[in-house]
């Protein structure tokens, strides 16, 4: 996939116009806006890697989410892998020792 033509609706255009322009805008969102605007001017995929310089995986990741989902496509995609689990957490008696008040044993 040398040159990716995507097909936007004028609707689309706007958004993404919005999106790569908006100081507010998260990078990846920016990006991922420009990108699918130069793919539907017609630029080469590597000329938009070089341009906006970026890696062509991330080019053609994201054209070709596009051309699968469309606007749908640029979302967060969820993560793979196993979910992560929570580190148990283990109080020590040193620390109980500066939580709670001394023992009245210590004390006398």
């Amino acid at each position: 996939m040398h040159s990716s033509k995507l097909t936007l609706s004028s609707a689309d255009t706007l958004h993404l116009a919005k999106a790569a322009r908006l100081p507010t805008s998260a990078q990846r969102a920016s990006l991922c806006a420009q990108i699918v605007l130069l793919a539907a001017d017609g630029v080469p995929l590597r000329a938009i890697a070089r341009q906006l310089q970026c890696h062509l995986a991330t080019v053609r990741k994201w054209t070709r989410r596009w051309a699968a989902k469309g606007m749908d496509g640029l979302d967060d995609a969820p993560s793979t892998g196993r979910p992560k689990t929570p580190i148990p957490v283990t109080i020590t008696t040193s620390y109980l020792y500066f939580l709670d008040p001394a023992p009245t044993c210590l004390l006398q």
